[in-house]
């Protein structure tokens, strides 16, 4: 109950927009997209609905897919990247199944509109690829291996055309849903297949690590950014030693 009020808390006190900021400012420092993925993963386990449609819905899926591709050797940002990914994926999903496509407002926008919003920000900014090359580059780590394999499950086995419901959409609102429900069965089962050197083409070259030059000229505040971002982590997960 705690660890859900300091979330709550997170949330209202502009906490999301600060560690998205972060992570747009400190782009080449793994450490700060590392624990910023922390911090929107330990978000989305939430059980208050609101903060999750608030993570989907505030453009996080973007940074921390473009965090994943920039830092590939990072374990911080890939499992606690893809660990994100697969709560809204979950969480979202399962609300739509236990409403049996009810359609509910909350925040501006419905639970079905925000699952769209997160499968569409993974497809068009190659999630699949990036999900399969973080199980590739660190194989031996179950927790990576455990959140990707939850993504596929999700992609495959949870968006459905129950999931993308059409009842209460009709013309090119309903073609739109069929044909994402559809493009997120063709991607995903695509990269499922092939695997390997496929999808190692598909993700592209890696970003190469920053230069010294470019590091000399990262802002002063860097260090405070990765401490603050690191501790806003354990608060929100729970595990601070207060």
């Amino acid at each position: 109950a705690q660890a859900a009020g300091i979330a709550d808390k997170i949330v209202d006190d502009d906490g999301l927009q600060t560690v998205i900021t972060a992570m747009k400012t400190h782009e080449l420092v793994p450490d700060v997209s590392g624990w910023a993925c922390g911090v929107l993963m330990s978000l989305s386990t939430t059980a208050n609905t609101t903060n999750v449609i608030k993570v989907a819905q505030s453009g996080a899926v973007v940074e921390i897919l473009k965090a994943m591709r920039a830092h590939p050797a990072s374990l911080l940002t890939q499992e606690h990247g893809v660990g994100c990914c697969e709560c809204l994926l979950s969480l979202l999903g399962e609300l739509i199944r236990a409403t049996a496509g009810e359609r509910e407002d909350e925040d501006d926008g419905t639970i079905q509109d925000t699952l769209n919003r997160v499968v569409a920000d993974i497809l068009q900014h190659d999630g699949v690829a990036a999900f399969a090359a973080a199980m590739r580059a660190h194989s031996s780590v179950p927790e990576v291996q455990r959140h990707a394999c939850g993504v596929w499950n999700e992609l495959l086995g949870g968006l459905t055309e129950d999931v993308f419901d059409t009842d209460d959409a009709d013309g090119d609102e309903a073609a739109a849903r069929k044909e994402q429900q559809l493009q997120a069965k063709r991607i995903a089962e695509s990269a499922t297949k092939e695997g390997g050197t496929e999808l190692g083409a598909a993700a592209g070259p890696s970003r190469a690590p920053p230069s010294p030059a470019e590091v000399r000229t990262l802002p002063a505040t860097v260090g405070a950014t990765t401490r603050q971002v690191s501790e806003l982590h354990k608060i929100a997960s729970g595990t601070h030693p207060w």
